[in-house]
């Protein structure tokens, strides 16, 4: 009988030892993902429960990610929308020898989702995941919708809708094409869009908004606003600001019902309107269109170069001087309860008593008792008070 050499033991143990890091490597594996399927929906359970990030790239996807009491992550795969009710209720079975085209890696505390283009598991991905959690989704085409979420969040896509609700955290959302709703924010958010409609209701915290193209509408905000467009009609109602900034180089801009502290626009062209509005200063420029302030209560910073003014039903807060400047154009002013006021032309300062509809081709004054006043600049064009 042959006796083992003692290199020939050393290699057997060489190779048990490499065999068997294959196989923990393979129950690690397996440990962290188990894959169920039926009813046209594949489960895919991540059971690692240290997961802190989610990095998802695909193109021409819809993606739904939902933030769960769950402390585990669930990815669905569907070739056609499914509601979370349905994906829940779905008569699954554990399917070992199912593959999926997504590839699913897990780096330190970081899931990674790849979703390849050949759309096999289907184009529907609906992922469930604990809602503190941080996330990043990048997609060239396709939908995005995002609920439930505690963390910060980076959105980045070619050609990508997009709605968030019930979110808390940091949003940095970059997106060249498609249109974004969001509702329920609480925390810093920061979008950047070339082209696409914004609609933003319920958000409160810091809100910097840059779009090319595209309509804006922002109701129920709390916080601080700064925001820059190009083309496009921006509305926000029904808001509280510590200050907000709207830098528009076309498109009209409508103002109704904000409180606060400081509004300031910047238009090239369009028409402002501002009304049911109640703040420490508005000031506008506005390079060309008509500009109207009706039933608020601010102290007023205005420039127009061309076009009409009008100021109806306004109450001045009297903290500091006003300014009304119009280069080209008639200027209306109608204050609340204008006997009240002391009119004087400019030129010599002369006193003018008060008559409903009388009109000054001459620059005005209006005194408050308090000697805080309102000056009318008109270069070219009449003043008409009511």
């Amino acid at each position: 009988m042959r006796t083992m050499k003692k290199e020939d033991k050393m290699n057997i143990k060489r190779i048990i030892s490499v065999m068997m890091t294959a196989v923990m490597a393979a129950g690690l594996f397996a440990g962290d993902f188990s894959v169920q399927t039926g009813d046209g929906v594949k489960k895919i359970t991540v059971q690692n429960e240290s997961i802190r990030q989610i990095t998802c790239e695909g193109e021409d996807f819809s993606t739904n990610i939902v933030g769960t009491k769950n402390k585990t992550v669930e990815l669905y795969f569907t070739n056609k929308p499914f509601t979370e009710e349905q994906l829940k209720s779905a008569e699954l079975k554990n399917d070992e020898t199912s593959k999926t085209d997504a590839q699913l890696t897990i780096d330190k505390k970081e899931l990674k989702i790849d979703l390849v283009k050949k759309h096999k598991d289907g184009k529907y991905i609906t992922i469930f995941t604990p809602k503190d959690i941080s996330i990043i989704v990048t997609l060239a085409n396709g939908d995005l919708n995002v609920k439930n979420i505690k963390g910060e969040l980076l959105f980045d896509g070619k050609n990508m809708d997009t709605e968030i609700s019930n979110v808390s955290g940091v949003i940095n959302y970059r997106n060249k094409s498609g249109d974004l709703k969001v509702e329920d924010f609480e925390g810093v958010l920061d979008i950047k869009t070339f082209s696409g409609d914004l609609r933003l209701k319920k958000v409160s915290g810091s809100l910097k908004v840059e779009n090319k193209t595209g309509n804006f509408d922002l109701s129920e905000f709390t916080g601080k606003l700064k925001s820059t467009f190009q083309v496009g009609d921006i509305k926000i109602s029904s808001s509280n600001v510590t200050e907000a900034e709207i830098d528009n180089k076309s498109g009209d801009v409508l103002i109704i019902g904000i409180k606060g502290e400081k509004l300031n626009v910047i238009s090239s062209l369009g028409g402002i309107e501002i009304s049911d509005s109640k703040l420490d200063i508005i000031k506008v420029e506005l390079t060309a269109g008509d500009l109207e302030v009706r039933g608020s209560e601010s102290d007023l910073n205005l420039s127009l170069n061309m076009g009409e003014a009008e100021i109806t039903d306004h109450k001045l807060t009297g903290k500091i001087d006003s300014d009304v400047k119009v280069s080209f154009g008639d200027v209306t002013i109608g204050l609340r309860d204008p006997a009240s006021y002391d009119y004087f032309r400019s030129v010599g300062d002369e006193k003018t008593e008060y008559k409903p509809g009388m009109e000054i081709d001459d620059d005005l004054r209006i005194c408050e008792k308090n000697k805080k006043c309102l000056r009318i600049d008109n270069n070219m064009g009449s003043i008409t008070v009511k």
